[in-house]
C-alpha cells in the first residue's frame, strides 16, 4: 500500500487509543464521549471555522472549542465521540460539521454548541459494501478500477479518516480522504453515498482539501489533484495547474483562486481556473490552511509557524511573524483585523499588521 505523505503523517500521527481505567479493556472512541478537559485552549486543535454567530475548533479526542466571534472566550462543547476530529466548517450562521479519523461526520445546528453524529467508520463500510455490490457486474476498465479500490478500501477497516468537508448548501455536501475516498449527500448529510468513481482520480490520490468559491465547490490533493465540481454533469473535472506537488486548501472569492500546499507553493488563477500562475508566498514550509478576511485579504498559515497576508488578491504575500510561533493547521476570521489561529499548542487569536 503506498505510504501517505508528510502532511497525512501530520495530520493523522494522534492515534485515538482509549483505554478504561478500571478493566483495562479496550473502549471504542466511536463509542466513548469526549471528557471534559482543563486548559483545552492550550492543546493540540487541528481545525477553526467561523461565522458572524462565534468559532468552532476542534480537535483530538473528539475535542470541541467554542467561542463567541471575537474569539476571547472559549469553552469546551459536549463531543459525542472521543475519536480525532480534523476539520471543521460552517454552513451559513449556524450549521456546523466535522470530520475526523474513523469515517465520523458530526452536524451542529446551533453554531456548535451541542453536536449529533451522521457517520462514522461503520457506516462508511456499509456504504462502500453496498456500492460494490452495485458495480459487481459491471465489466468496464473506470468499473473495475473502481471496484479494485473499494474492496481495498473496505479490507482497510472502519478506521479510515475524512480529512475535509463542504458544503454548496445546507442540502448538498461533501466529505473527502485518503485513497480518493469521497462521500456525498444532498439531504444535509442525513445520507450519504461514496462518489469515489466521480472524482476524476484513475490514481487513487489522496484527497486532502474543499471550499465552495465563489458558489462553485473546489478539491484539492496530492500530485497536484485539482477539481471542480460540475452540478450538470455531477462529477468533477480535471483542473490542470503550474504545480505538481500536493495541495492542501484553496481560498479566493469572485475574481481570484489561490491554491496552495507543500514547500510554500501557491498558484493563483483570475480566470474561474481556468489558467493558473506560479505565486511567491515568502515562505519555503508547507502551507496548511488559508481564509479570505472579509474585506478580501487572504491569510495563509504554515507549519513553521507563519502567517502569510496577501493585500492584492493573492498576487503576492507578506510574511507576518509573530511572538510565540507554533506550527499551524488551520486559520479564520475571528474580527474585522484578526484571525484565530489552531496548532500544536492551543488557539490564538492575532491582529493582522
Amino acid at each position: 500500500m503506498r505510504r501517505c505523505s508528510v502532511w497525512v503523517v501530520g495530520l493523522c500521527a494522534i492515534a485515538t487509543c482509549v483505554l478504561n481505567a478500571d478493566a483495562g479493556a479496550f473502549v471504542d472512541p466511536l463509542s466513548l464521549p469526549s471528557a471534559p478537559t482543563d486548559n483545552l485552549i492550550h492543546s493540540r486543535l487541528m481545525a477553526v471555522a467561523s461565522s458572524d454567530q462565534g468559532l468552532v475548533a476542534v480537535g483530538p479526542l473528539g475535542h470541541i472549542l467554542v467561542s463567541g466571534k471575537l474569539g476571547q472566550d472559549w469553552t469546551q462543547a459536549p463531543s459525542p465521540l472521543s475519536t480525532d476530529l480534523v476539520a471543521v466548517r460552517f454552513v451559513g450562521e449556524r450549521k456546523v460539521w466535522a470530520v475526523g479519523h474513523d469515517g465520523v461526520i458530526l452536524h451542529s445546528e446551533d453554531a456548535g454548541k451541542t453536536w449529533s453524529r451522521q457517520l462514522d467508520g461503520n457506516q462508511v463500510l456499509e456504504i462502500l459494501r453496498g456500492q460494490l455490490k452495485r458495480l459487481a457486474p459491471s465489466t468496464d476498465a473506470d468499473a473495475m478500477r473502481t471496484k479494485g479500490e473499494l474492496e481495498r478500501a473496505i479490507a482497510d477497516g472502519a478506521a479510515k479518516p475524512f480529512f475535509d468537508i463542504a458544503f454548496l448548501n445546507e442540502k448538498e455536501g461533501f466529505a473527502v480522504g485518503p485513497f480518493n475516498l469521497a462521500f456525498h449527500t444532498v439531504d444535509g448529510g442525513q445520507h450519504w453515498q461514496s462518489i469515489s468513481e466521480l472524482t476524476e482520480n484513475p490514481e487513487g490520490l489522496h484527497l486532502y482539501g474543499l471550499a465552495v468559491v465563489a458558489d462553485k465547490l473546489w478539491l484539492v490533493g496530492e500530485r497536484g489533484l485539482v477539481r471542480c465540481w460540475d452540478s450538470t454533469t455531477s462529477r468533477f473535472q480535471r483542473i490542470n495547474t503550474p504545480y505538481q506537488g500536493s495541495y492542501f486548501g484553496i481560498v479566493g472569492d469572485r475574481s481570484t483562486l489561490v491554491a496552495f500546499g507543500m514547500r510554500g507553493q501557491a498558484v493563483r488563477s483570475t480566470d474561474a481556473g481556468r489558467t493558473w500562475s506560479l505565486v511567491d508566498t515568502g515562505s519555503q514550509a508547507a502551507i496548511a490552511a488559508g481564509t479570505e478576511m472579509s474585506d478580501g485579504r487572504i491569510v495563509l498559515v504554515t507549519l513553521a509557524g507563519e502567517v502569510l497576508v496577501s493585500r492584492n488578491q493573492g498576487a503576492s504575500f507578506k510574511v507576518q511573524h509573530l511572538l510565540e510561533p507554533m506550527p499551524w493547521f488551520s486559520v479564520a476570521q475571528a474580527g474585522p483585523d484578526s484571525v484565530a489561529l489552531v496548532g500544536a499548542s492551543g488557539v490564538r487569536v492575532e491582529s493582522l499588521l
